[in-house]
C-alpha cells in the first residue's frame, strides 16, 4: 500500500525544490557566459525565426495572416515568447534564457507528480532533480531548441490532468484545454507525448466515476476544454494544414533513410531509443536503474501487488513512455531528443521503484545513489571532465548515427576528403554529443566578421551568399542569423549540386568556402568539386578576404564576377519547398 498523499509538505522540500531551481538558473547563466559559439543549425533557424517575428512587430507590416505565415513549418508560440527577449538584448544567449520559466514548471510538474504517485514529499523532490540532471534535458536547455519547452509542457499537462481528480473540475480541466492549445502551438508533436497518458487518465475518470451524471459532467468539462484547446490552436493550423500536410511525410519518412536511420522493421530500429535512453538520455548506471523500475512495475501490475491508485500511477508512467516509443520507432526520421518529453515519465518510474522498497536502508541507499548519480552526471556534462574520456562504449555499434565530411585544402586541385562518424552505439557516458553539445568553449567562427565584410564592400546588384559548407555552426541558418542580428539585408543559401557549367553559382555575388567540417555527408557530396571548380575559374571568382577557423580550417570569401542575382524579393526560399 502506498502512503497516504500528505497533507502538507515539509518546508526543508521546498526550500531544497527552490534551491534546486536557483541553482539550475546559475548554472545556465554561468554556461551561456562562459561559452561564445554560435548556435549550430536548427537553433539558429528558431533564431532566424524569432528575429522574424521581432521585425514584423516592429514594422507592423501586414495582419493577422502575415503573422500566422511567418513560421511555415514549426507554430509560432516559442518565437512569439522570444521576440520580447530580443527586443530587450538581441542574441543567442538571451535567447535561450526563455528556457528558464520552463524549466520550472518542469520541476513543478514532476515534483507534483512523484509526490503524488508515492505520496511522499521527497519522492517528488528527487523525480525533479532526476529529470533537471538527465543529460539530453541539460543539452537541451543550452540551446535554443524547442524541444525542451516540448519536454516542459508534455510534463505540465500530465500534471494538470493528473490535479483535475477525473476530469472533475470544471476550471482547471478548461485550464488544461488552454495549456493544450498552447503547447500545440509550440510544437505538434506533443500530441504524441500526451495521447498515451491522457486516454488512461480518462479511462481512469470513466471507471472511477461512481454514477452517470458523474461521467455527465466529466464529459463535458473535457468537452469545455477541447473547445479551449481549438481556440487557442486552430488559427495557425487551419492556415497552414495545407503546408504541414504535403510535408508530414517528407519529413517524418523521407529524411531517415536519407540521413541513415535504422530501418524501422528491423532489430536496430526497434532498439533504436532503447540506446538512445542508455547513451544520451539517461547514461549506463541510472539506464539500469530505469530498467529495474519498469521491469518492477510491470511485474506489480501484473500480479496486482499495489493498491488502485499506486497502480494507476505505475501504468500512467509506463504509458506515457510506451506510446512516444512505439510511434517514433514507426517513424522513420529519427534522432535521440524526439523521446525527450518521456523523461519525466522515466524518472517518475525510478522514484516509485525506489519508494516502494520495504527496507529502509535499502531504499535510503538507494536515494542516495540515484541523487548523486544525478549530480554527477549534470557536472561532468556542464565542466566536463579531461581526466577519463569523452565517451565509453560498452557494446558494438549498430551503424553510424550521424557521419560528417572534412575537406583538407588543396589549392592546385580537388580537396582531399574525409568522414568522421559516430557510432550508434550503447555509451555508458558521453561527455559531449557529437562535439556539438559539450562543456563550454570559447570558439571565434567569424560570421560576423563576413557579413560584417560583405557590407562594407558593396557589389552591383542585390547582396547574395552562397554556401558550399554546411557545418554545424558554419552554415546557412547561423549567417541569416548573424545577418538579422546586425540588421543587413544579404540574401544566404547554400550552393549544394555541381554541374561543369557552375551554374549553380549564378545567383550569388558573393561565395563562401571554407575546408574542415563541411557538415552531414548526405548533403555535402558535391562540396570538394565545387570548392575546386571555384579554385580553377580565375576569371570569374576573385579571393578577397580569408579568416582562420576553429580547429585549423580556413574560410575563404570569393567575390563572383559574372554573378546574375534574381530582382525576386521572394528568392532565396526562406524554407525549402522539398525534402
Amino acid at each position: 500500500m502506498r502512503a497516504p498523499v500528505p497533507a502538507n509538505t515539509p518546508r526543508w522540500v521546498w526550500v531544497a525544490l527552490g534551491g534546486l531551481g536557483l541553482a539550475l538558473a546559475a548554472a545556465q547563466v554561468w554556461w551561456l557566459a562562459a561559452n561564445d559559439r554560435p548556435p549550430m543549425w536548427d537553433s539558429a533557424l528558431h533564431l532566424t525565426h524569432a528575429l522574424r517575428f521581432l521585425d514584423f512587430f516592429r514594422h507592423g507590416d501586414g495582419g493577422l495572416t502575415a503573422l500566422l505565415g511567418l513560421s511555415p513549418f514549426y507554430p509560432p508560440l516559442f518565437y512569439l515568447l522570444l521576440a520580447p527577449l530580443l527586443a530587450l538584448r538581441a542574441g543567442p544567449d538571451t535567447a535561450t534564457l526563455i528556457h528558464l520559466p520552463f524549466l520550472a514548471a518542469l520541476l513543478g510538474s514532476v515534483f507534483y507528480l512523484g509526490r503524488r504517485a508515492t505520496g511522499r514529499a521527497e519522492a517528488g523532490l528527487l523525480a525533479a532533480a532526476l529529470t533537471a540532471a538527465w543529460p539530453h534535458v541539460v543539452w537541451l536547455s543550452r540551446d535554443l531548441l524547442i524541444d525542451l519547452e516540448t519536454v516542459a509542457l508534455t510534463a505540465l499537462i500530465v500534471a494538470l490532468a493528473a490535479a483535475t481528480e477525473g476530469f472533475s473540475r470544471r476550471r482547471l480541466t478548461v485550464g488544461l484545454g488552454i495549456v493544450f492549445g498552447l503547447a500545440l502551438l509550440t510544437k505538434w508533436t506533443v500530441l504524441f507525448y500526451t495521447a498515451g497518458p491522457l486516454a488512461l487518465l480518462a479511462v481512469q475518470a470513466w471507471r472511477r466515476a461512481p454514477d452517470a451524471t458523474t461521467r455527465r459532467a466529466a464529459a463535458d468539462n473535457v468537452a469545455w476544454a477541447t473547445v479551449a484547446a481549438a481556440a487557442v490552436a486552430w488559427p495557425w493550423y487551419l492556415h497552414r494544414a495545407g503546408f504541414l500536410a504535403a510535408q508530414f511525410l517528407p519529413v517524418t519518412q523521407g529524411l531517415g533513410p536519407v540521413e541513415g536511420d535504422p530501418v524501422v522493421w528491423s532489430l536496430a530500429g526497434w532498439s533504436y531509443y532503447l540506446r538512445a535512453l542508455c547513451g544520451w538520455h539517461l547514461f549506463g548506471p541510472l539506464f539500469l536503474v530505469f530498467l529495474a523500475a519498469a521491469a518492477a512495475a510491470l511485474v506489480r501490475l501484473a500480479r496486482r501487488r499495489v493498491d488502485a491508485p499506486a497502480a494507476w500511477s505505475l501504468a500512467l508512467a509506463l504509458v506515457w513512455v510506451a506510446v512516444p516509443y512505439i510511434v517514433f520507432t514507426l517513424l522513420a526520421n529519427k534522432a535521440p531528443r524526439h523521446i525527450s518529453p518521456v523523461l519525466p515519465a522515466v524518472s517518475l518510474l525510478i522514484v516509485s521503484f525506489v519508494f516502494g522498497l520495504e527496507r529502509a536502508w535499502l531504499r535510503r541507499t538507494l536515494t542516495g545513489a540515484c541523487a548523486g548519480i544525478a549530480a554527477a552526471q549534470f557536472l561532468l556534462l556542464t565542466f566536463g571532465c579531461p581526466l577519463i574520456p569523452p565517451r565509453l562504449q560498452v557494446a558494438p555499434a549498430s551503424a553510424d548515427a550521424f557521419t560528417e565530411r572534412f575537406l583538407r585544402d588543396a589549392p592546385a586541385g580537388v580537396p582531399a576528403a574525409s568522414v568522421r562518424r559516430w557510432p550508434d552505439a550503447w555509451f555508458l557516458y558521453q561527455q559531449d554529443a557529437f562535439e556539438i553539445w559539450t562543456p563550454p568553449r570559447r570558439e571565434n567562427w567569424r560570421l560576423a566578421e563576413i557579413v560584417q565584410h560583405i557590407g562594407k564592400h558593396p557589389a552591383p546588384g542585390r547582396a547574395s551568399l552562397g554556401l558550399v559548407p554546411d557545418a554545424p555552426r558554419f552554415n546557412v541558418w547561423s549567417f541569416r542569423a548573424t545577418a538579422a542580428l546586425m540588421k543587413q539585408e544579404l540574401a544566404i543559401w547554400r550552393i549544394s549540386s555541381f554541374d561543369p557549367a557552375g551554374a549553380a553559382f549564378r545567383p550569388y555575388r558573393w561565395i563562401l568556402l571554407a575546408d574542415g567540417n563541411q557538415g552531414p555527408v548526405w548533403n555535402t557530396a558535391d562540396n570538394a568539386r565545387l570548392v575546386a571548380f571555384v579554385r580553377q575559374h580565375p576569371e570569374r571568382f576573385v579571393l578577397r578576404r580569408q579568416w582562420p577557423l576553429p580547429g585549423g580550417a580556413t574560410a575563404w570569401l570569393f567575390e563572383h564576377l559574372q554573378a546574375e542575382v534574381p530582382d525576386d524579393p521572394g528568392w532565396p526560399p526562406f524554407w525549402p519547398s522539398k525534402y
